[in-house]
């Protein structure tokens, strides 16, 4: 139950832009041209690097990486690619690192930051979580926007952590959801710098 529902909260990224409302000025396009998917990230042992995204995660101990098979199976839509997804078995809790080609989920170049926080933090609310804070966060040798939510239910307490950096035309998206006990702050310090 908890691998699906922290599944869920993470998938919730690539379809909160479905009512989102383009402002006059913004840069649109008719037809979306076809995007490349970035260059995968590799996984080492208990480690996980992303040169396109400047990203070195490691591992926290008894977590596990997914596989491409499992990763394959997350529907996410065309032009969302999930390039890692780690998890703690014994809790449900995980961390993912996703890219978003703007030009094909929203046909649109000109999105901010700020604007994919803002439609992530309304899709969140409407499924009925609790936007805790809208902040910038340093992960690794970068900042992003941030967005942290907290959900409970007599069984199960839920905090995720969505942030967003602009690269291009693609938003890289890291997704931190710890449930019960798991801290998420804790889940994005093992992205490192080196």
């Amino acid at each position: 139950m908890k691998k699906i529902l922290s599944f869920m909260l993470a998938g919730v990224i690539a379809f909160s832009f479905a009512g989102c409302n383009r402002e006059e000025g913004e840069v649109k396009y008719a037809e979306a041209p076809s995007a490349s998917m970035p260059d995968k990230g590799i996984i080492d042992g208990d480690k996980y690097e992303s040169t396109y995204a400047n990203l070195k995660f490691v591992k926290p101990e008894g977590w596990a990486f997914a596989t491409e098979e499992e990763i394959a199976t997350i529907e996410a839509g065309d032009g969302v690619y999930y390039d890692m997804v780690c998890q703690n078995p014994e809790t449900g809790s995980q961390v993912a690192v996703m890219f978003e080609e703007t030009l094909l989920t929203l046909g649109n170049i000109a999105i901010t930051e700020d604007k994919y926080i803002e439609a992530i933090s309304e899709g969140l609310y409407n499924s009925g979580l609790d936007v805790i804070s809208q902040e910038d966060k340093k992960i690794g040798e970068d900042n992003y926007k941030s967005v942290t939510v907290y959900g409970e239910s007599e069984e199960l307490t839920v905090m995720q952590t969505s942030l967003a950096r602009k690269k291009g035309n693609t938003m890289i998206s890291v997704i931190a959801v710890a449930f019960n006990d798991d801290v998420v702050d804790d889940i994005l310090k093992c992205f490192v710098q080196e």
